[in-house]
């Protein structure tokens, strides 16, 4: 059955106020909460949303504020966020003496749950065209990144700026019909139950949403450290029901089989301490000689970088989206093969890049990227900006 969730605190910021003032007056026993309402994904804001507070309630203004005073303080405290269309928000929160600033991001109905994953829908969809499957390292859930739970990621700096991705990600969900699944995927062992799992999951949220093309939705897979093989490996057991994978920050050496045909980024960092140079120098070494046998694949250094995702959301929905275009046909769900000549090179010595007809130096085991935008955001990340060298015919 359809899970109704609230939609979702963007930020939750709790400031105290003053004590006391000058003349020794204690304050008022209830304390003032102000903040904005505004919809997930566009940023929007929310007009005449129900906001309730330990007892306290109000509706947003036109510009999404609000304003709830004599709210009790304390932790605990009961917040229901409410408005038509959109999830109904719910959360304890502490509330301290004095001002507090708490923000809220509502979402459109569109959270489905089942077992263990959640998937969002995005509701202006009429017919979704393929799944993109976020996972992030270690026992690091993303169900939290899809209610709007950034608060979650506090402790967790490797996830990096969930904010720019999570915006990012549903701007590419909504422009491009997809919808997007969510889990604890660090915890899961990888392997043929665990592939199979996702997929299951996928078809029940087509089976409750009405929406019966998800069950042969093929898949868009970003993983991070100990989920990059995950999303490596899927490509490898169903290569025709994945678009292309992101592998990032973690060796992986599964022989590759059929998955050479499945556009796939490798990404590492300069300062990683978990997979450290020589490490991510083997991997180099097992793009090169995939490349050979003509592997859609890329092979980036991240400058400066450690073991957090890779920060440069752009460069990663950029990959994304040319991925599918060249992948997906407009209409049905049989993936398309790509020609190799299709795409960008890009040299891992020189940083030079160029089109596939136009490259002239080593086409074997240059990084392949899906379109010239694609191959200057790798140039640009790998070089630091310092080279922009387009090689052409």
């Amino acid at each position: 059955m359809r899970h109704q969730l609230a939609g979702l605190a963007l930020a939750l910021l709790l400031g105290t106020g003053c004590s006391s003032d000058n003349d020794g007056v204690s304050p008022p026993a209830g304390a003032t909460v102000t903040g904005v309402v505004r919809e997930g994904g566009s940023n929007s804001p929310v007009a005449g949303a129900t906001v309730s507070l330990a007892g306290a309630s109000t509706t947003s203004s036109a510009s999404g504020q609000f304003q709830l005073q004599n709210v009790p303080t304390g932790v605990g405290r009961s917040l229901v966020v409410f408005a038509p269309g959109y999830a109904t928000f719910s959360q304890s929160v502490e509330v301290k003496a004095g001002a507090n600033t708490l923000d809220v991001t509502l979402m459109h109905t569109g959270l489905y749950e089942a077992g263990n994953y959640l998937m969002y829908l995005p509701p202006q969809i009429t017919t979704y065209r393929g799944v993109f499957v976020v996972m992030f390292g270690g026992t690091v859930d993303t169900r939290p990144l899809l209610r709007g739970d950034l608060n979650y990621y506090q402790p967790f700096p490797l996830s990096g700026d969930v904010v720019d991705y999570r915006q990012r990600m549903f701007d590419f969900a909504r422009n491009n019909g997809f919808a997007v699944v969510a889990a604890a995927f660090g915890t899961q062992t990888r392997g043929t139950v665990a592939y199979a799992n996702l997929m299951n999951a996928v078809n029940t949220v087509g089976n409750q949403s009405g929406h019966a093309e998800l069950a042969n939705a093929p898949f868009v897979l970003h993983g991070h450290s100990a989920t990059a093989c995950f999303a490596y490996e899927f490509a490898i057991a169903h290569p025709n029901r994945t678009i292309g994978f992101i592998a990032a920050k973690m060796s992986c050496n599964a022989d590759p089989g059929a998955a050479v045909g499945v556009p796939g980024y490798f990404f590492f960092g300069e300062n990683d301490l978990t997979v450290p140079a020589h490490i991510a120098a083997q991997m180099r070494t097992l793009v090169e000689q995939n490349r050979a046998r003509g592997a859609l694949w890329a092979y980036a250094v991240e400058p400066g970088a450690g073991h957090a995702q890779v920060a440069n959301q752009e460069l990663l929905f950029d990959w994304v989206a040319a991925a599918v275009a060249l992948r997906l046909p407009a209409t049905g769900s049989v993936l398309q093969p790509i020609s190799e000549a299709a795409g960008w090179l890009g040299d891992h010595a020189t940083f030079a890049v160029g089109s596939h007809p136009c490259f002239s130096s080593n086409k074997a085991t240059a990084s392949w990227l899906p379109s010239a935008q694609t191959a200057r955001d790798w140039q640009t990340l790998v070089s630091r900006g310092s080279i922009t060298t387009t090689l052409t015919c």
